[in-house]
């Protein structure tokens, strides 16, 4: 049997459970738990070679899930399948914290409809569409009826989720696309250079670690980077075609003082800018 350990904070994390016992003979398909989970920051769950399934919605926030060699940071409505046999860790972003909900599941039927649907190897899907389903799954877990009914009507429920997590084309990399895009976006439409990354990340509903995380996998250089590729692109524009000083376009950019902002300069492109500003204008004229 698998050894878990689950560390939860018993101020801030609120969870609503619910337990079944497995009771007489085996069941094709058995829900062991099922639940709402409001993380906080301190919410982590290791399961080292799991003898159970975990499928989770998330409503919102963010984490960072590990299937054995995988990893992926899931978000709002985002969907992720952990499989019996792996190890699996899972755990809540600090100032985004999940609200999730969440089945436990085990069994023959369940071993079948994964393997038969092609998810052995999928882990994170974008399926917000779901949303209602997880809650259908709640409610019949609420029910009160017989355990085994509980469980074989949950059964028809997560056979439905499977047959559309199939259906996703892309998966959880559209998902990351989609947001790293977002945010390319927001800094592709700045005028007042001196806005910061900060600035940007108020008006997403992802915490900056995680931006930072998904840009980068997405352009190959954080959200600050490319902020700061710009402003020297834009540098290189004012200074061969106004006649601002060096000091002002500086201040107009954003950089801390005009030493720096040389200084920088010179190390990306080679130059310093007032001989950029020389070298643009002896080309121009040459023309």
């Amino acid at each position: 049997m698998s050894k878990i350990c689950k560390n939860v904070s018993d101020i801030d994390m609120k969870e609503d459970i619910i337990t079944f016992d497995r009771g007489g003979g085996a069941q094709p398909f058995y829900v062991s738990m099922c639940g709402i989970s409001y993380c906080d920051g301190s919410y982590i769950v290791k399961r080292p070679e799991s003898d159970i399934y975990v499928i989770e919605y998330i409503v919102s926030g963010t984490g960072t899930v590990k299937e054995d060699d995988k990893i992926s940071y899931p978000g709002e409505g985002d969907v992720y399948l952990l499989k019996r046999g792996r190890n699996h860790i899972y755990y809540s972003d600090g100032s985004n914290p999940w609200t999730k909900i969440w089945i436990n599941f085990e069994g023959e039927l369940a071993d079948a409809i994964i393997k038969s649907y092609g998810l052995s190897d999928k882990m994170v899907f974008y399926a917000p569409e779901l949303k209602e389903y997880f809650n259908e799954i709640y409610r019949i877990s609420r029910s009160g009826t017989d355990k085994k009914i509980i469980s074989d009507r949950i059964a028809v429920v997560f056979l439905q989720i499977v047959q559309r997590l199939a259906d996703c084309d892309g998966g959880e990399a559209d998902r990351v696309s989609t947001l790293a895009e977002s945010i390319k976006n927001k800094i592709d439409d700045i005028t007042d250079f001196k806005t910061t990354l900060d600035d940007i990340v108020k008006l997403a509903s992802y915490s900056k670690c995680h931006i930072i995380r998904e840009f980068k996998a997405s352009y190959g250089l954080t959200p600050y980077e490319y902020m700061l590729k710009r402003r020297f692109y834009k540098a290189k524009i004012m200074i061969k075609n106004t006649a601002m000083s060096i000091s002002d376009i500086s201040e107009e950019l954003g950089f801390c003082d005009v030493h720096y902002f040389s200084s920088s300069f010179s190390k990306r492109f080679g130059v310093s800018p007032s001989e950029y500003r020389k070298l643009s204008r002896t080309l121009t004229s040459s023309e």
